[in-house]
């Protein structure tokens, strides 16, 4: 593995504000997102060792009846999952008709729930897999977490992944300091990019913005852009720049 240093500050021509279009693909070029990959230790535990890792803090929290939600949804997902291929969670989790979009991802799981006898609930799949993501179980693709409405994203992912880094991204100072409702739509945007590509906020590589803002629709684009300018702001130094080879 080769791994090199770039600033996260970037040349005059990767301001978040110029980025757009084929810019962006260019730009991929220069500074690759990091791969995802379908094969790193904690997708490859055992349903048992999944389970018992949702049942401890960070994880279990909130309500114990919102976390019996989660647990069903979570032990149905994980039973479905099981009957694609794969010697990983995401292996199976590509495998399966989940991943292609966020969009209605939860008939498939839901029919299979009906045809075995099961009763699942719309919302208790949604909490589960909320929670297999937190936990990098899976890692959904860029585009699937860019059209996903998930209002709970940015939080669990927050307490899950990085409470410190994204508190320091919140506490962040910039020219023409954002309002609170625009800085969270844009820390949304980093919990997207860790569900993702998993680790932390410094974790975080030019090219992984730069494929969530390829993805990104609408007013989440000026979200993303927000949420490099924090990256950037926040002084982090230098971010990694790996490729395996």
């Amino acid at each position: 593995m080769t791994t090199t240093t770039v600033p996260l500050v970037t040349p005059p021509a990767l301001t978040a504000k110029s980025l757009a279009g084929s810019e962006i693909d260019a730009q991929l070029q220069r500074f690759p997102p990091r791969s995802p990959g379908t094969d790193w230790p904690t997708t490859r535990i055992s349903r048992e060792e999944v389970l018992h890792r949702l049942e401890r803090p960070p994880f279990k929290n909130g309500k114990d009846s919102t976390h019996r939600m989660r647990m069903v949804g979570v032990r149905l997902l994980l039973r479905w999952l099981e009957t694609f291929e794969g010697k990983t969670w995401q292996q199976r989790w590509n495998a399966s008709p989940g991943c292609a979009t966020s969009v209605g991802w939860t008939e498939a799981p839901l029919a299979w729930g009906i045809v075995h006898g099961r009763r699942p609930q719309k919302a208790g799949l949604g909490s589960g897999l909320l929670a297999l993501v937190c936990a990098d179980v899976i890692r959904p693709g860029m585009p699937w977490l860019a059209s996903s409405l998930s209002p709970h994203l940015r939080e669990a992912i927050e307490a899950a992944r990085d409470p410190r880094g994204f508190a320091e991204l919140r506490d962040a100072r910039m020219p023409g300091q954002p309002d609170p409702r625009r800085t969270s739509k844009a820390l949304k945007a980093v919990a997207r990019i860790l569900a993702a590509k998993g680790g932390g906020i410094d974790d975080i590589v030019v090219g992984d913005v730069l494929e969530l803002l390829l993805a990104a629709t609408g007013t989440s684009t000026s979200h993303t852009r927000l949420a490099y300018a924090l990256l950037q702001s926040r002084g982090a130094g230098v971010c990694r720049h790996a490729s395996d080879q």
